[in-house]
């Protein structure tokens, strides 16, 4: 047995964005942690613009911000 096959994970951390290379990440974080109890943790980071926190309820900006968060929540419950 080589040293890697030995290594004990506490807790993952997975970056996810939907693609295809992120959710094979995901799928290798399930595969290393299957048996054990482990703290696996997705997160997904998005670009959002710097008016964020002063954009009027139901303006153009507004409804751009809650698309992006709509998304991101998309991809986090994919990868659930």
């Amino acid at each position: 047995m080589d040293s890697t096959s030995s290594r004990t994970y506490c807790k993952i951390l997975i970056p996810v964005d939907g693609s295809a290379p992120s959710m094979a990440a995901l799928q290798e974080a399930i595969k290393i942690t299957s048996d054990r109890a482990h703290v696996v943790r997705l997160v997904h980071l998005a670009d959002m613009p710097h008016w964020g926190d002063s954009v009027a309820p139901k303006s153009v900006g507004d409804i751009l911000l809650e698309s992006r968060r709509a998304s991101g929540k998309q991809v986090l419950s994919e990868g659930m």
